[in-house]
């Protein structure tokens, strides 16, 4: 069997080998299963087959393996997608192997156009509960890239941009709920249910991260260890418990106060009929750096409490 030819990387510790060995058993003598793997064991079995090797150095070619498409097509975004706002297929690229040859750079191309397409027609649908929520925030980028001063091309090149960005931000907020079957994260804080679900994680991250999207009109957040974009549900949970630690919510409170090294940051909730809960509660709506009069002037009359190394909350 192909199985036993397999080579495992040198650098894998051997609980992770254990793990990547049971996968591999499942893509090569169990294919059928494949295709009901959460979206996690997706990643995680096709992140290593890229670079596994058997047959003396062969390796598997991922943009052949259905299966694979939509790690593939991730993989090739995070390849292509250059500082200078556009897919740039052009310039030299790199991937864990070193520099892409040419003759791999035209099926990356290849591939990216076709599956690019095929994304903005479920993107555009806005059918499911991811693309649903992710549509909203899309149309609403895409039309401020509208009413700028500059050429067609130019606006192309950007939708382009936002349309390959919104998948990356698709990928990681599917990887996260893919495996909930209720899509959001719950919790009872402070007497009330408070739910983060893919609204909360697609508004968060599509306005106040990845900066080479943004166009103005959205603040953005520093890297800072008490938010993980990974695991932003959770993040954003835990900032609201920490809050409860020493001031209380009711539901008039609109909005939540903390400051990070001396950095201002607001979490906004709505109390009320959450519809991907069907429950009453608080919905965490945003989180972001406070940069606007509007915003820094919550503060004013606040008091400051520590509730982490070089956190504090406002109430």
């Amino acid at each position: 069997m192909l199985y036993k030819r397999l080579e495992l990387p040198k650098h894998a510790k051997d609980d992770n080998r254990v793990a990547i060995t049971r996968y591999l058993y499942k893509f090569v003598n169990q294919r059928s299963e494949i295709k009901r793997l959460k979206w996690h064991e997706k990643d995680y079995l096709f992140g290593h087959l890229r670079i596994i090797t058997f047959d003396g150095g062969k390796r598997y070619d991922l943009l052949t393996i259905p299966e694979a498409k939509e790690w593939a097509f991730d993989y090739i975004l995070l390849i292509y997608l250059g500082a200078n706002r556009k897919i740039d297929f052009s310039r030299q690229a790199y991937d864990y192997y070193g520099r892409v040859p040419d003759a791999r750079m035209k099926q990356h191309r290849n591939f990216f156009w076709k599956r690019m397409e095929e994304w903005k027609q479920e993107l555009e649908s806005g059918k499911g509960v991811y693309c649903g929520i992710l549509r909203n925030e899309y149309q609403r980028k895409i039309k401020s890239i509208e009413q700028m001063p500059i050429t067609e091309f130019q606006k192309n090149q950007k939708r382009l941009y936002v349309r390959a960005t919104f998948f990356h931000i698709y990928y990681i907020i599917r990887m996260y709920f893919d495996e909930n079957p209720n899509k959001y994260d719950m919790e009872e804080i402070g007497g009330y249910q408070v739910v983060a679900d893919v609204y909360s994680y697609c508004h968060v991250l599509s306005r106040h991260y990845f900066w080479l999207m943004q166009e103005g009109g959205a603040s953005l957040n520093d890297d800072i260890p008490i938010l993980d974009i990974k695991n932003l549900p959770y993040s954003l949970l835990n900032m609201v418990k920490l809050y409860c630690t020493q001031a209380s919510i009711t539901p008039q409170t609109e909005c939540l106060l903390f400051e990070y090294d001396h950095v201002k940051y607001i979490l906004w909730l709505k109390y009320g009929r959450i519809a991907s809960a069907n429950i009453d509660g608080f919905q965490i709506r945003s989180f972001y750096k406070c940069e606007t009069e509007k915003d820094i002037c919550k503060y004013d009359g606040k008091t400051a409490f520590e509730i982490g190394e070089k956190l504090k909350c406002y109430a």
